[in-house]
């Protein structure tokens, strides 16, 4: 009986210290950037904002982009970390011809998501404005297919904005741009607009 009440505290000892500490995700990039076995979860649903169909329709360049938000738990992370992100399926149309469609062709990996992060403004002067994390303002990276290789130069934010009932996405997209060596300007790579107005569908 002795051994048995024992053999009970090891395994009660090993679990306890073996279970992640649960942080809500809005503090993962700033008070928690350090932080190890940690389930950084959307205990505050703050992702369900963000979560739906997004529809941007330009009547001028006949361009259509639509982007479906949903959620996905428990992504493993770094030094045993575990988070819940945002993902996507999204498609582009323009002038009536679908340039790429997500929801019903696999393109592999689109979107590697960032999360709530500290916003720099880099200013002409050298200096820089630091502007908190913000749980309206998502960042990530997004990739168009055929693109794979240009993951690192897409650098997204998304702002959540209310309009008397309007559930509207800011979208801006900073990418690093291509050079065209022919007539020496920076080019933009991807078809998708970098900037737009996302209407909740």
């Amino acid at each position: 009986m002795k051994n048995i009440i024992i053999n009970s505290f090891i395994v009660l000892f090993t679990l306890t210290s073996l279970a992640q500490t649960i942080e809500p995700l809005e503090t993962k990039w700033s008070t928690n950037f350090l932080a190890s076995n940690t389930y950084f979860k959307d205990v505050n649903d703050e992702l369900d904002k963000f979560i739906g169909t997004w529809k941007y329709e330009d009547a001028v360049t006949n361009t259509i982009f639509e982007i479906t938000f949903y959620k996905e738990e428990n992504i493993d992370g770094l030094r045993d970390c575990t988070f819940d992100k945002l993902n996507a399926n999204f498609k582009l149309s323009i002038n009536g011809t679908e340039q790429y469609n997500t929801y019903i062709n696999n393109y592999g990996k689109m979107i590697i998501t960032g999360g709530f992060y500290v916003e720099r403004q880099y200013l002409s002067d050298g200096s820089t404005i630091e502007n908190p994390p913000s749980i309206n303002r998502y960042h990530l990276n997004i990739v168009e297919p055929d693109f794979l290789e240009l993951l690192g130069s897409s650098d997204l934010t998304v702002v959540y904005e209310n309009d008397s009932g309007t559930e509207k996405l800011n979208w801006n997209n900073v990418i690093s741009k291509a050079y065209d060596y022919v007539t020496n300007q920076q080019v933009n790579i991807y078809k998708m607009p970098l900037e737009m107005m996302l209407i909740k569908q």
